[in-house]
């Protein structure tokens, strides 16, 4: 496994596989946790605690 992770990345950057991928996921939930914040102010409050349940404890 830590082989994998010190491959080339994939942005095209001099960082590794492992970096990448963790900019990658950090851009995800950061995009999830906002649509959730989203959902809240519109009152969306069944949406917004499923997306923060979801999204939260992976961060």
């Amino acid at each position: 496994m830590s082989d994998l992770l010190h491959q080339p990345g994939f942005l095209g950057t001099a960082a590794n596989f492992g970096a990448d991928m963790t900019l990658a996921a950090m851009v995800l939930f950061a995009a999830l946790l906002t649509i959730g914040v989203v959902l809240a102010v519109k009152g969306k409050y069944g949406a917004h605690r499923w997306m923060q349940t979801t999204c939260g404890p992976m961060v």
